[in-house]
């Protein structure tokens, strides 16, 4: 990796909180936002979730847009005069998931853009890996920065709380429940982390190293659509 990536700052919107200083705070005190959801875990009992508490009860790929603008707008507050010259890396789940709710990158790139005012000069890359896309992303910025770029935002959306989704893993035994201890609990939440690498004063990212791991439950290529060599520069 040729000089260091600068992350200047960050946006969130989590089940604990609605900007980045907040998820930070509750994450540091140990809180989980973990409560009800409407989807039934069986035994006449719900599934324990994640939600966001949005302000409004937006649904589908309209509450994953609001979610990605709240946390745009937070990192444009803090660097505002980055807002016209950033171009943006949207990572998303990866195609072969059910219950992923944005099918379509460039129409949910879209219906950010009716939400919170994007340049029209700006880039834009879809990053589809699911769970590994940050780490793609980063590698992808640093790229685009050599090919001068002033500012990269790294923005990142998913949701588990959707009926085929929750459906699909309770199916494979693989949520938290009373009989499968070893389950996750499913959320929701968005990111945003803003790179550059002619504006010092981040985190200092100086390498990358990128690999696959070979190891069971969703690990694999067929799950995540990632599958890439070590490398480091």
């Amino acid at each position: 990796m040729s000089g260091a990536l600068q992350i200047l700052t960050s946006g969130m919107v989590t089940a604990v909180g609605l900007d980045a200083p907040s998820s930070c705070a509750a994450l540091r005190a140990r809180l989980d936002g973990f409560q009800e959801t409407r989807f039934p875990r069986g035994g006449g009992e719900w599934l324990i979730g994640a939600p966001v508490p949005m302000p409004r009860n937006w649904m589908g790929t309209k509450r994953l847009a609001h979610m990605c603008a709240a946390a745009i707008c937070e990192v444009f507050e803090r660097v505002p005069e980055a807002a016209d010259t950033t171009d943006l890396i949207l990572c998303l789940a990866e195609d072969s998931r059910q219950g992923r709710l944005v099918n379509d990158g460039a129409a949910f790139v879209r219906m950010i853009a009716e939400i919170v005012r994007l340049s029209d000069r700006q880039r834009v890359r879809l990053v589809p890996h699911g769970r590994p896309s940050g780490f793609v992303a980063l590698q992808t910025a640093r790229r685009m920065l050599s090919d001068g770029s002033d500012y990269v935002m790294i923005l990142g959306v998913d949701s588990y709380l959707s009926a085929p989704a929750v459906g699909q893993y309770r199916s494979q035994s693989r949520l938290l429940t009373p009989t499968t201890p070893d389950g996750f609990i499913p959320g929701e939440a968005a990111a945003a982390v803003l790179c550059s690498a002619r504006h010092p004063g981040g985190l200092a990212i100086t390498g990358l190293g990128l690999s696959r791991e070979p190891a069971p439950i969703y690990n694999g290529k067929d799950s995540d659509g990632f599958d890439l060599p070590l490398r480091g520069d």
